[in-house]
């Protein structure tokens, strides 16, 4: 059986500014790490959105054994989705313009799955 596949796809995204050299969450932006902001930088200043968007895709399933007690089949299935970008830090006076200290969230990927399914054939009753 071979198949396509695709619908709706939401995420919630979780993101945030960490200095590379020390690990401290930071203010977004350059600059952010140490001095600049002192007491400031040790502040988690991450964002949070629910971001909506699609997946489509498609596999295929084979079956290699039949037999009188199971079946099995084997399959395979790809995957890709992606969601919209959100702006998850406004660091900006009313969000407009954008600024550098700004960020926006979004994802992208893909999934590959492999599938063993046995298959029995179901109880049977013989009466008496």
């Amino acid at each position: 059986m071979v198949y396509g596949t695709g619908g709706y796809a939401a995420a919630s995204i979780k993101g945030q500014y960490v200095c590379s050299d020390s690990g401290v969450q930071v203010l977004p932006g350059p600059g952010a790490c140490g001095a600049v902001f002192g007491p400031l930088a040790a502040l988690n200043f991450g964002g949070d959105t629910w971001n909506e968007g699609w997946y489509a895709g498609g596999g295929f399933e084979y079956m290699v054994h039949k037999g009188a007690l199971v079946d099995v089949i084997l399959g395979a299935e790809y995957q890709h989705f992606d969601v919209s970008q959100k702006l998850a830090f406004c660091f900006s006076s009313g969000c407009a313009p954008p600024t550098h200290q700004d960020f926006l969230q979004g994802a992208h990927g893909d999934l590959v799955r492999a599938r063993l399914t046995i298959k029995t054939q179901g109880w049977k009753f013989i009466a008496p």
